[in-house]
């Protein structure tokens, strides 16, 4: 009897440890990443202000800081090339003292008073706050769950963005992988 009851309780902590780090997945902050994009086709032309190199600082969830370098370049009229570069600690990275480079394109998008960069890597969509003051850049992206709601399409996600931004006084960004206060490199 005592081992049936011992058994019991061991499956029930089991489930409980299973439980608590799901919850614990889900609380965890992730780059807000989608199929959709704010705008189906860009519509803003470039902004001159943002092409050129930027370097920054990323914070990791350990609270170490790396290097990362941000180079915009004109695309078309309204698309950039966009490359990231740092030591971003890839886990299947062979040799970490290595640079990557992550390759993409961005567009530019408003809503309301704020402007965000649709920035496409891989297919897949990341939505970044823009802050450009004083020769500084910030790219601020958007946490995994700004929205508790499905987007389903380009018209969605721009309706959740402007709903999200009218009712925080904080926005939801995902500090790990935000850019703040970037320099220009000359």
């Amino acid at each position: 009897m005592r081992t049936a009851e011992t058994k019991t309780n061991r499956v029930a902590r089991l489930v409980q440890m299973i439980s608590i780090f799901g919850i614990l997945l889900t609380l965890c902050s992730c780059p807000y990443q989608s199929k959709y994009k704010i705008d189906s086709q860009p519509q803003i032309a470039l902004d001159s202000n943002l092409i050129g190199d930027w370097t920054g600082k990323m914070t990791e969830e350990s609270g170490r800081q790396r290097n990362v370098k941000v180079h915009l370049e004109q695309k078309n009229e309204f698309e950039y090339n966009i490359y990231f570069s740092g030591y971003f600690g890839r886990y299947n990275n062979p040799n970490p003292k290595r640079q990557d480079t992550i390759r993409g394109s961005a567009f530019l998008s408003n809503i309301d008073d704020n402007r965000f960069l649709n920035v496409n890597l891989d297919g897949k969509y990341y939505i970044a706050h823009v802050i450009y003051e004083h020769d500084h850049l910030s790219l601020l992206t958007m946490n995994e769950h700004f929205t508790n709601f499905i987007i389903f399409s380009d018209a969605d996600m721009r309706k959740r963005l402007a709903y999200h931004f009218k009712t925080r006084r904080f926005p939801l960004y995902d500090d790990v992988f935000s850019l703040k206060n970037m320099s220009r490199v000359p």
